[in-house]
């Protein structure tokens, strides 16, 4: 029996991948072919709202991919010149224009950065988004409930219960079967910072690593 649900359907299939910046992406495969409009997405340790990216019927099952937050963040924004304005406010500009949403715990001192001159280019919301940020050394990306998170990451070491599957020294990324899929990037796991994690899940868990 699967893991995972979308949408409390059984989800015979799930692979989730988080970043250390920018959204998080889902692939699944659903029991029957009702149709999908929304993404709640549970499983042990994961409890994603997100937002339908395609869906549809295919051999009795139905198929998916979802994104984190709204999918406001994939779409291209227009060019803006600001003066004498701080980090945040910029930052609650694209955010009302895209439909997303701050996270409370953000960094504040990051976001209380001002500019005496910023120029936000044409491009899309999450590549404006990047741009910014790393101006001021941070980095965003999407929390599990779909807000966006501001700051630097300080690699906290964590531990937990996993059976260690195997290493690719030469890629930087390790496998293991981890009791739930409690691991997020930014942090530091068996020595190594990580970087990249992808869950997945079927009637096990699966984790691949990806680390600096």
């Amino acid at each position: 029996m699967s893991l995972a649900t979308v949408n409390q359907r059984r989800a015979m299939s799930l692979s989730v991948m988080m970043p250390l910046r920018g959204a998080w992406q889902a692939k699944a495969s659903l029991d029957g072919t009702e149709p999908v409009t929304s993404a709640t997405i549970s499983a042990p340790g994961l409890s994603l709202t997100g937002t339908m990216r395609r869906t549809g019927p295919f051999l009795g099952r139905t198929g998916l991919s979802a994104t984190g937050g709204r999918g406001g963040l994939g779409v291209v924004r227009e060019a803006k010149a600001y003066r004498g304005i701080s980090v945040r406010l910029i930052v609650e500009d694209i955010l009302r224009e895209s439909g997303e949403i701050l996270a409370t715990d953000a960094d504040s001192t990051i976001l209380g950065l001002t500019f005496l001159h910023w120029t936000r280019q044409r491009d899309r919301a999450g590549h404006q988004l990047t741009r910014l940020v790393e101006a001021v050394g941070a980095t965003w990306r999407l929390r599990d409930a779909g807000t966006v998170w501001i700051g630097v990451d300080t690699y906290p070491t964590i531990t937990f219960d996993h059976v260690f599957l195997h290493e690719d020294p030469a890629r930087s990324r390790l496998s293991i079967a981890p009791v739930d899929a409690r691991l997020r990037p930014g942090v530091t796991f068996l020595n190594r910072r990580v970087v990249n994690v992808t869950h997945h899940f079927t009637d096990k868990l699966r984790t691949e690593v990806e680390y600096q």
